[in-house]
């Protein structure tokens, strides 16, 4: 019998709520072409929540696990019944808090954001992303409610209830979750969150557009990659201008640190690593890959197995989950030749998805990336790094 892999970091995005209490208009779970939400309870149950975690037990023991990150996610988890968010947090904590490191974060738009529910976010340590694209008039455009109504102002309320709590060292201080939008201006989102929302993580996202969806998306709204690649290069000038090491862009800081031989936060820049996992489970226990695939093909997420009937190795060993790590970890031809290679490693798995092609694509922004890689490249060398250190990093002769 082969020896199972090890796997040094595994990432769980947890859907404890299969339903949301607002309606973005670009949501890749309820608004992407994929309603198997509709198949799942609204809430994870306790019953689901003991296999879940006595699967994760078993993984974790069989494959060497040294990091569980659980993201309680959604739909919207602060929906979630306290009680029952309680009893899950002890339950995950009693199995596994012995055996792995075991770290939990949620994602959230904010708004059911309570003094009751930063008692239990200090209990259990949990860290806290907040949803928001921008300022008012640029978040509302797309983050709205089910009656069409902007949510900035509710969010930001929740906001300053985890930001007082954070100052007063019960919490971690919030980081935000940014989708781009190509329309608006970078340098004006990045100071609104870093000047007058006070953050200092901040995660900026290109949408989940696979080759496929960018086409249909392109037809709507005209948006290109191009556009893409200046809003990150504004984003970038800003930051880089603002010269503060204590302001953490995950996208940026991860470009900036592979280029540097260093290594990165986030799968999608740089070289896929086979000891990193991350994939999801369903209120329903269902097992399914990475997320951000749901809006590259639903047929990807549909495996038909479960944390109650199935391990951690039977999850890895499924054909579709081969074939989608195997594509994921080799380079895709489109690739071979660019300079870029190692510092990207193809990009996300998303962007290089089409039905024709499956993952063997260069990613559908690779333009965007190529801008970005190429200006981080610019400005290193500006700043006094050595050429030949970061040819070496790229993999090429010096």
């Amino acid at each position: 019998m082969l020896p199972k892999p090890t796997i040094k970091h595994m990432e769980i995005i947890l859907k404890t709520v299969e339903r949301c209490n607002i309606d973005c208009t670009y949501c890749y779970f309820f608004n992407g072409g994929d309603e198997s939400y509709k198949k799942h309870p609204p809430y994870i149950k306790e019953k689901t929540m003991q296999e879940v975690a006595k699967f994760l037990k078993q993984g974790c023991e069989d494959h060497g696990i040294e990091y569980l990150q659980i993201d309680f996610h959604g739909g919207e988890p602060l929906m979630q019944k306290k009680q029952e968010f309680r009893t899950m947090c002890e339950t995950l904590k009693y199995n596994l808090d012995n055996i792995v490191n075991l770290r939990f974060s949620m994602q959230t738009n904010g708004m059911l954001i309570t003094p009751a529910w930063i008692n239990l976010l200090e209990e259990f340590e949990v860290s806290v992303g907040i949803s928001l694209d921008g300022p008012k008039a640029i978040n509302d455009l797309n983050r709205i409610d089910k009656k069409g109504r902007g949510t900035y102002d509710r969010v930001v309320k929740g906001l300053r209830l985890l930001q007082k709590a954070a100052d007063s060292g019960r919490l971690a201080h919030p980081g935000v979750l940014s989708v781009i939008n190509p329309t608006s201006s970078a340098k004006q989102s990045y100071r609104h969150f870093v000047d007058e929302l006070n953050f200092k993580n901040i995660d900026f996202l290109l949408p989940d557009l696979s080759h496929d969806a960018l086409k249909i998306q392109h037809q709507i709204d005209g948006f290109t990659p191009h556009d893409y690649g200046k809003y990150l290069c504004e984003l970038f000038d800003e930051w880089t201008h603002d010269n503060n090491s204590s302001i953490d862009i995950r996208i940026l800081k991860s470009m900036m640190s592979i280029l540097l031989g260093g290594e990165t936060t986030l799968l999608g820049v740089g070289e896929n690593e086979q000891n990193l996992l991350a994939f999801t489970i369903s209120s329903n226990g269902d097992l399914s890959p990475d997320d951000t695939l749901r809006s590259a093909s639903p047929a990807l997420m549909d495996i038909n197995m479960n944390a109650g009937t199935h391990s951690l190795t039977d999850f890895l060993n499924h054909p579709s989950i081969k074939l989608i790590t195997n594509s994921l970890y080799k380079l895709p031809e489109a690739c071979q030749e660019c300079v870029w290679k190692k510092a990207c490693g193809g990009g996300f798995g998303v962007h290089r998805f089409s039905q024709k092609n499956q993952f063997n694509n260069a990613s559908s922004m690779c333009e965007s990336l190529k801008m970005m890689y190429g200006k981080t490249f610019k400005y290193l060398l500006s700043n006094g790094i050595d050429i030949e250190a970061m040819k070496k990093t790229l993999g090429h002769q010096t």
